[in-house]
């Protein structure tokens, strides 16, 4: 990574708010901090979202899908709840919820790409992790819905972001914008999915998903394998060239080994399995 990008391990809370400044960053729902103190009654946890209908309804989709439920139709949260189990269930609010800000607050028509973007990327790694029996679908799923979640926030902020992206040309997109905003995606990411209490394992994935680093250390976890099958979906869903009309493949070619032995693909392997993925995800629009 660029000497420019931050040293997230020295960031304080004083820098971070510091970097947030002007940043409207989205807040926890209440009906999440609700369902999280229920703790383990999944009774009470099926109530407490049922008493939101919008809630209710983007939940019973998302787990319907293929993706989360291939076998049954679930018809009542209480169901839903208990297929998924607590963790899983908060994992599917955030998404939802995500989604349901995002139409209120984001869908302006320069931002089109980027959350269906969001979309196609969050569906394709949470396919892979399926088809791949390595589970973990719901955390994946999340974590590329979340992945770029700073972006929105950074052209909140400054208003030339997406058309910064559309300049680039190849250009490293980290140390990009630290140069030109002294703030990156990831890191605002970060701290975005820290203070909307998404699980730990996902909101450190979105801090490091671009630092090369982190494929080649010797730690072989769950943020390892998130990343490997979030680099996977954001290169068979074209995600670069969607946002930056260029097909940079700099970074992917730096970690593409590393990625496949994370997951388990041969190169034959990963080309059927995107074939795969690109063709389930194409029925979804």
């Amino acid at each position: 990574m660029a000497s420019s990008t931050p040293d997230l391990a020295k960031i304080n809370l004083d820098e971070a708010t510091a970097m947030l400044r002007g940043i409207i960053v989205p807040m926890q729902p209440k009906i999440v901090s609700r369902v999280q103190s229920a703790g383990d009654d999944l009774t009470a946890v099926a109530d407490i979202i049922s008493l939101d209908p919008g809630l209710s309804a983007g939940i019973l989709r998302l787990v319907n899908s293929p993706l989360f439920n291939p076998q049954a139709s679930l018809s009542s949260i209480e169901e839903a709840v208990n297929l998924l189990g607590i963790n899983s269930t908060i994992n599917v609010m955030n998404a939802v919820l995500l989604k349901m800000a995002a139409n209120r607050e984001f869908h302006r028509i320069e931002l089109l790409d980027y959350w269906e973007s969001s979309r196609d990327v969050a569906y394709a790694a949470a396919m892979a992790a399926r088809q791949l029996n390595i589970g973990m679908v719901d955390e994946t799923y999340c974590l590329g819905l979340f992945h770029n979640i700073g972006m929105p926030l950074i052209q909140q902020k400054f208003g030339d972001y997406f058309e910064f992206l559309r300049s680039l040309g190849g250009e490293e997109l980290i140390a990009a914008e630290n140069g030109k905003y002294r703030c990156d995606h990831a890191t605002i990411g970060y701290y975005i999915a820290k203070g909307m209490q998404l699980d730990e394992n996902v909101c450190i994935a979105i801090r490091e998903h671009h630092d090369p680093f982190l494929f080649f250390s010797k730690k072989d976890d769950m943020v390892l394998t998130m990343a490997a099958l979030l680099k996977f979906a954001e290169i068979s869903s074209d995600e670069a060239q969607r946002l930056t009309g260029v097909d940079n493949y700099h970074e992917w070619q730096q970690i593409k080994d590393r990625v496949l032995e994370i997951i388990g693909l041969s190169e034959l392997d990963f080309v059927d399995l995107a074939e795969i993925v690109a063709e389930q995800t194409q029925h979804r629009h």
